[in-house]
């Protein structure tokens, strides 16, 4: 079954433009800072995650990696965490949704929120492991945050990258085109 969504129609040129990236770039990593020190129960959001996999979606693997690896970083760098812990499990996920836009429809909502879901368990598995790794401590409530995480980042995720897609990509009403 092909994927007849307008980024695929088009091409990805025009969907997520260079100017675009830096522009969610700089919103997602100024809301990280905010939601850090001003809305503690906001840290279960991932917003770099729902950017890496929405750019992720609409682009080829190479910038879904990119994309990982930046906004990882500028996570890092919002959380105070190891510098690179969140680089390295976003730039899997930006390489790993490229891949998943071939495979899923994107149409449904239900179908954004699985893979948001996935997406974000995996991430939380990559930092898991990348911990273990580096013989740094975890906390024994670990997987329910991680849990809570994934359930919050899928439901925003879904609704605001849909709403993102009306957005760039609105319906058309030919009923109300007169005929002259």
């Amino acid at each position: 079954m092909m994927d007849r969504t307008p980024a695929k129609i088009r091409g990805v040129n025009a969907v997520v433009r260079r100017w675009e990236i830096v522009i969610l770039m700089v919103g997602c990593f100024v809301l990280q800072l905010l939601f850090a020190f001003y809305f503690p129960l906001a840290l279960f959001l991932d917003l770099s995650l729902i950017v890496v996999l929405y750019i992720g979606w609409y682009s080829g693997p190479t910038r879904g990696m990119m994309a990982g690896l930046a906004f990882g970083l500028a996570q890092d760098l919002a959380y105070g965490q190891l510098l690179g812990l969140n680089g390295l499990s976003k730039t899997v996920i930006g390489y790993l949704a490229s891949f998943v836009s071939k495979m899923f429809r994107f149409d449904l909502l239900i179908g954004r929120f699985a893979v948001m879901a996935a997406c974000a368990v995996l991430d939380g598995a990559i930092h898991y492991l990348t911990l273990l790794v580096l013989e740094q401590p975890i906390t024994s409530r670990y997987w329910t945050g991680v849990l809570i995480e994934a359930g919050v980042t899928a439901v925003i995720g879904a609704v605001g990258s849909r709403f993102y897609d009306r957005y760039k990509f609105p319906r058309k009403d030919f009923r109300k085109v007169g005929v002259a």
